[in-house]
C-alpha cells in the first residue's frame, strides 16, 4: 500500500485535502491536527498515510506525522471505532492528551469528543492503553495530581464562557512553567492571562 505522498498541495480543508502527485490529484482525509500543521496551497508537502479498504470503499487518510498515524491505526483497531470517528478523535485532542486521559483512564475527557459515548471510552482504555504507551514517550504523562488539578482548572474556564480547547490550552501552556504546590486559584488566574 501508499505509505507516504509526497507532492504539491492543491486543495485544503479541515477534513480532506489533495495533493498532486505526478499529475495525479490524491484526495486525502485528515484530521483537524494535520490540517493546521499544513502549509499552504502551492507547496510541496510530505503526508504519511493509510489505505482503506473496504468491500464498498478505498479511502486514503493522511497524517502530518508517524506518530499520528500510529495513533489512528489503533484506534480503528478498536470495536465501533471506524476511520471517520478515529479522525474525529485525533481531531478533538493531541496525542498527548489522549494518552494521558487514557492512562489516567478519564472517561470524562475522552467523551467531550463527538461520538465518543461512555461504552467507546471504556473500550478505548482497555484496548489501547498499552499500546499507545509503547507509541508515545513518558514525557506527555501528566501526575494523576497534576491531571486532576488540570482537568479542574479547564473545567473552570469552561463555565466562565471559554470554549474547552481554548481553555485546555491556556492551562496545558501555563502547567508545566508553575511549581508543584500551584493552588487552583493561581492555575485558572495564569490561564486567564493566556487566553
Amino acid at each position: 500500500m501508499i505509505s507516504y505522498l509526497k507532492g504539491k498541495l492543491v486543495n485544503k480543508s479541515p477534513t480532506e485535502i489533495i495533493i498532486e502527485v505526478n499529475n495525479v490529484g490524491y484526495r486525502v482525509g485528515i484530521s483537524l491536527a494535520t490540517f493546521e500543521r499544513l502549509s499552504n496551497l502551492g507547496k510541496d508537502i510530505k503526508i504519511f498515510t493509510h489505505t482503506y479498504v473496504r468491500e464498498d470503499a478505498l479511502k486514503l487518510y493522511g497524517f502530518v506525522t508517524k506518530e499520528e498515524r500510529q495513533i489512528f491505526l489503533l484506534l480503528i483497531d478498536v470495536k465501533g471505532i471506524g476511520p471517520k470517528l478515529a479522525l474525529t478523535i485525533l481531531s478533538g485532542v493531541s496525542p498527548d492528551r489522549l494518552k494521558t486521559a487514557i492512562v489516567n483512564e478519564d472517561i470524562g475527557l475522552l467523551t467531550t469528543i463527538a461520538g465518543v459515548g461512555k461504552k467507546t471510552a471504556q473500550r478505548l482504555i482497555v484496548e489501547i492503553k498499552e499500546p499507545l504507551s509503547a507509541i508515545l514517550p513518558e514525557k506527555g504523562i501528566l501526575e494523576k495530581e497534576d491531571y486532576v488539578l488540570r482537568n479542574e482548572a479547564v473545567n473552570a474556564l469552561v463555565t466562565l464562557g471559554y470554549k474547552r480547547n481554548q481553555s485546555m490550552k491556556a492551562v496545558d501552556s501555563v502547567l508545566p512553567k508553575l511549581g508543584k504546590d500551584i493552588t487552583l486559584e493561581e492555575l485558572i488566574k495564569k490561564s486567564l492571562e493566556k487566553i
